[in-house]
Parts: C-alpha cells; structure tokens; sequence
C-alpha cells in the first residue's frame, strides 16, 4: 500500500480531524499540508470539517449577558433565603426559644401586671390582655376600662430578658392615668345644684361615682354598703385604709390601693370571676399582694416598695375601707346624700338609661 502523505487520502482523512483541532505534531502536520495542497478531494474534506467546526465554535461560545443574568438571579435568591432565615430565626425560633427559657418568668410578670393595674387603678376592668416574646425582651400590653360609658385606655410594660426586670425609669406608674385625672362632675355634697340636678333624673339615670365614708369601715359594713345601693358589682372597686404611707402616684384622694369585687384573671380577659362576697375578693386581694411582694420586681422599684409598706400596715391592722368606686342607679345613690355613714360623694359620669338592669 502506497504510504507517501501526497498519495494517501485514507490516511489523511484519519488524522484529519485531529489536524484540525491542533492535536498533531509539527512533523504530522507538514504531512497534511503537504497533501492538502496535491489532493482537492481532501482539500474539500478538510474546509468542510473546518467550516462545521467553526460553527460549531460558535454556536458553543459563552453568553456572558445570560450568565452575568444567571449570577445575579442567584444573588438574589441567596439574600432572599437569607433574610428569611434570619426572620424565622429572629422573629419565630429564637422567641420561642426565649419563652421556653423564660416561660415560667413571663406568666409570672403578666399576672403581676395585671395585678398592679386592678390593685392600683380604681374600678379598671381588664378588656384584652396580649403578650409577646421577643429576643431581648418580653413585651406586655393591657387594654382596661374604668366603666362602659368611657373609652378604653392601655398600659404597655416591658421587661428585658436578661435582666428579667425593668429599671425604675420604666416603672409602671408612668403609664398609670390616675383614676381622679378623668373628667369629674363635682362632689354632689359641695354642690347643692348638681344634687338638684340628679334629682331630676334619678329615675332615668345611671352614674359612676366615688363614695367616700366618714371613717374607713370593715369589710361587712362595706359588702352592706353595695348591696343596699345595687351597686354593679363588676366595675365596683374598694378602696382600702393604708395609713399614712405615701403613695404613687400622688392623687388627691390620696388613695391608689384597692381591688375590684370581680377579680380577673390575664388568660380570660373581659369575663371576671364574680362573687357575691367583699370577704372573699379581700381574701383574693391579699393573696395577690403577697405574690406581688415576692415578684414585684417585675413592675419596678417603686411601686415594689410601696406593696411591701400596704401589707405590713394590711398585717397590722387588717383591711379596712375608706372608699368605694361604683355604677349604680342615681336613685339608690342619692338616698345616702345625708347618710353619716358618707362624707362626700363625687359623680365621676352619669348617663341616662333606664333599661340597663344589675
């Protein structure tokens, strides 16, 4: 068989591919251009390989726009994920593991708040009550009333995680408002026309009033009191006898001390627990304070001191009550206007109703 490269086209067509993509040697390579240049047949083989590779070439080369579009999809996914990862991690699993570290801490710290908001302001029903772990901290929120007839108010408390407390800046007697801060009518003893005035509507009507006694009475003569007026016994609030401790916030009753005749508990806000005994509430009052005395920490420095002071005068000289804070019907009101047993009343809100029914 004739081996000269200018002849041997099965030869060359072998190696013709590898010529083509460089993978020959310098000496293979004289030989295919040798050929080449003699034989048109390969010379045809070859330009048709070389032009179908070049197409090939280029059909195949890098598109840098769908690339470049490629990469920042990617980018974009990976900050996606990301900041999902951190919101389930921040905002989902690490409150939930802080609530399972802390959450014997949370359920106390929310029953003493609810606590101090039935205990230090006057006649302020629970409404809603809502909690919420978070990484540094553990914020509460209560919504009360004070009677059907006003609006709502809210106190928001915070207590930090590590601390487990807040500091005395953030007591919560700055976010009290003070029962005597809301728009009274008058004492009804110092002003004679606003007794004329109740009169007339006595029949129609409905008031929220404070009553204060001459001196501060038992717990029995109290329950007496109540049910003698009719007094709606969900928004009645007692205040009780505490000497001359100095209280906060300053009102002009000098009376921030009390408990409701309806005590609530935080996980059924709206729907206290009614009883028909004063004794029984008062039982439940010291109870709580007790508590409050061993985890007042919770609601701040301040008023810490001051439950500590009410029962230490409570263990000394039992419960007595210089006030009641009531919604009952105007009539049943005004027949102690001369009573000995009051030393003044003040109408805090009157309404006319005459269908509502204790």
């Amino acid at each position: 068989m004739n081996k000269d490269p200018n002849t041997n086209c099965d030869w060359c067509n072998d190696i013709l591919l590898d010529y083509i993509s460089g993978n020959l040697n310098e000496e293979n390579n004289k030989k295919i251009q040798s050929h080449l240049s003699h034989c048109i047949n390969c010379r045809t083989v070859f330009e048709k390989n070389e032009n179908e590779r070049l197409i090939e070439a280029k059909t195949n080369k890098f598109d840098f726009q769908k690339l470049r579009n490629r990469f920042i999809r990617k980018v974009i996914l990976i900050v996606v994920i990301t900041m999902i990862s951190l919101f389930l991690i921040t905002g989902v699993f690490m409150p939930m593991l802080f609530n399972m570290i802390f959450g014997h801490r949370n359920e106390v710290a929310a029953r003493a708040f609810a606590d101090a908001i039935m205990f230090t302001i006057p006649s302020a029903k629970i409404e809603s009550f809502y909690s919420s772990q978070e990484i540094m901290s553990l914020k509460l929120s209560c919504k009360y009333s004070h009677n059907p007839y006003l609006p709502s108010n809210e106190i928001k408390l915070t207590i930090p995680n590590i601390l487990g407390k807040i500091n005395s800046s953030q007591d919560i007697y700055s976010s009290i408002v003070c029962f005597d801060e809301q728009a009274n009518l008058g004492s009804l003893e110092k002003n004679k026309l606003q007794w004329v005035k109740m009169n007339k509507i006595g029949d129609i009507s409905v008031c929220q009033a404070v009553v204060y006694f001459s001196s501060p009475i038992s717990i029995a003569e109290s329950d007496d009191f109540l049910s003698a007026i009719n007094a709606n016994r969900l928004y009645t609030w007692v205040a009780i006898d505490t000497g001359n401790i100095e209280l906060n916030p300053k009102i002009s009753s000098n009376w921030s001390w009390g408990f409701p005749m309806s005590m609530q508990k935080i996980t059924d806000a709206g729907s206290g627990v009614t009883d028909g005994s004063l004794l029984t509430a008062s039982k439940q009052f010291q109870r709580e304070m007790q508590f409050l005395e061993k985890e007042g920490k919770y609601l701040g420095k301040n008023i810490l001191e001051e439950i500590k002071a009410v029962n230490n005068y409570i263990t000394d000289n039992g419960i007595k009550v210089k006030g009641v804070v009531v919604i009952a019907r105007t009539n049943d009101l005004l027949k102690y206007r001369d009573n000995q047993l009051i030393s003044q009343i003040d109408v805090v809100k009157a309404e006319l109703d005459y269908q509502i029914d204790f």
